[in-house]
């Protein structure tokens, strides 16, 4: 708890910038840098892919390597764990450079783009979808560097964004699919989409993505579990079964539009920084939104991981919002009241998930 309370540490520093104070943000990252790369890691133990990724970065580097999970990998994930192995053969080592590359992602992004004194307590969740990387790292790293590579989109910092794109499309495939927010953004980064623009790219959405379903179902060229996953959905409702993991982005989109009013007055009062910094989340939210169909027709069902930070970013902006409407007294209830209800959604999270990821029973080997 320590280490997740080091995210509310935030010190309001000259020009209006947002830094995580360097004390907490080293707790933060030796206490989760420590837990994720020395826990044990076996079949069923430490994470349900944990084991395979060890596996294939001790082999990576024999040339006669043909297993069915080397081949699922993307290729940007072979090259960069075979870079790592040419220096070292400790896989301790290797979840050090990678679980460390997420940390910083998440670190650099809330405190590049979180506006200040937001509620912080939803960021208790950060710790959920860090711990998700235990089996998925490949998808956690992915949505690592796609978070860099939007944060520089926002910094107008263009060949850091190119290069960490790149990156991010080499870790993962899916991540193709958020490729389009970089125009997404360039349309809407200064207004507010209105009513019949979602219905209309909500259209544009669900047509875009039956066609897609067709076309990875038959193509021959992809891997055949991505053809399975596009077709799931085939035999399915989204009112069944689909809109259980989407649920938080679903009560988030409608407790926006509940309390969109609240939210404009709180944002009026916002410095030009931060009004920047909440348009640039807004978009993102948007964007996330957009993609719930995406992600359930072609069986993407981590998606909803790519955008989760700024995600958690708009629950401090909407707590915020609400608060507005309390008395001093009440504040301070409310605000123990949205940490102890983001905190019991982490564990219920957790108790839903952890045993087909094969988190627990957790071991420290050294």
């Amino acid at each position: 708890m320590r280490s997740i309370n080091g995210i509310k540490k935030i010190e309001y520093r000259t020009q209006q910038k947002v830094k995580l104070s360097n004390y907490y943000f080293v707790v933060w990252f030796v206490i989760w840098i420590f837990v994720t790369v020395f826990r044990k890691v076996d079949y069923n133990i430490g994470g349900s892919d944990a084991i395979a990724y060890v596996h294939y970065f001790q082999d990576c580097l024999n040339s006669g390597l043909n297993t069915l999970y080397a081949n699922h990998l993307d290729k940007g994930f072979q090259l960069l764990t075979k870079a790592i192995r040419l220096v070292t053969a400790n896989y301790h080592v290797y979840f050090f450079i990678l679980y460390g590359v997420i940390i910083f992602a998440y670190a650099e992004f809330i405190n590049e783009l979180a506006p200040t004194n937001i509620y912080y307590e939803p960021m208790v969740l950060t710790f959920f979808v860090y711990l998700r990387g235990y089996t998925s790292l490949r998808t956690n790293l992915s949505v690592a560097f796609f978070m860099l590579s939007i944060l520089y989109l926002y910094e107008k910092k263009y060949i850091k964004m190119t290069v960490y794109g790149i990156l991010c499309l080499g870790m993962h495939i899916a991540t193709f699919l958020y490729v389009p927010f970089f125009a997404f953004y360039f349309l809407y980064k200064k207004k507010k989409l209105k009513a019949w623009q979602w219905g209309g790219l909500y259209g544009i959405v669900l047509v875009g993505s039956k066609f897609a379903q067709k076309i990875v179902m038959g193509a021959t060229g992809l891997r055949g579990a991505y053809s399975y996953y596009a077709s799931k959905s085939l035999n399915s409702s989204f009112l069944v079964n689909g809109w259980k993991i989407a649920f938080e982005q679903l009560l988030l989109m409608g407790l926006l539009v509940l309390f969109r009013k609240s939210i404009k007055k709180c944002i009026d009062g916002y410095s030009e920084i931060n009004k920047t910094r909440y348009q640039f989340i807004y978009l993102l939210c948007a964007y996330d939104f957009l993609m719930i169909p995406v992600n359930y027709i072609l069986g993407i069902w981590r998606g909803y991981e790519y955008l989760y930070i700024p995600r958690l970013i708009m629950w401090g902006i909407l707590m915020q919002a609400i608060s507005k409407h309390l008395d001093k007294k009440s504040k301070k209830i409310f605000r123990y009241a949205v940490l102890a209800a983001f905190i019991a959604w982490m564990v219920f999270r957790l108790n839903r998930t952890y045993e087909d990821s094969a988190l627990m029973p957790y071991l420290i080997d050294l």
